[in-house]
């Protein structure tokens, strides 16, 4: 078992988002995110994680933590996309 594998966390997300539990799915698509190796798969989670971003954005008073959830998601958008571009021009 290791808790850092890419697939893992999908699936743990997955089911979370399932469940309704759209907070902990976004963490864990997250955290897989930061361990994924294939761009498809970046791409899936990147989507899976602006899905969920547009679901739980409501008025909670977490205002501080959604910042920090849009910056990580507009980071990583930029760097899939500045790879893919890069790939283009070669």
């Amino acid at each position: 078992f290791n808790p850092d594998d890419a697939d893992l966390l999908y699936n743990l997300g997955y089911l979370a988002e399932e469940q309704g539990r759209n907070r902990e799915a976004f963490d864990y698509y997250s955290k897989a995110l930061e361990n994924v190796q294939d761009e498809e798969f970046e791409a899936e989670l990147l989507d899976a994680l602006v899905r969920l971003r547009t679901i739980t954005n409501t008025n909670d008073g977490k205002s501080e933590e959604k910042a920090e959830d849009i910056i990580f998601l507009v980071d990583k958008q930029l760097k899939l996309l500045n790879r893919t571009l890069s790939r283009g021009r070669k």
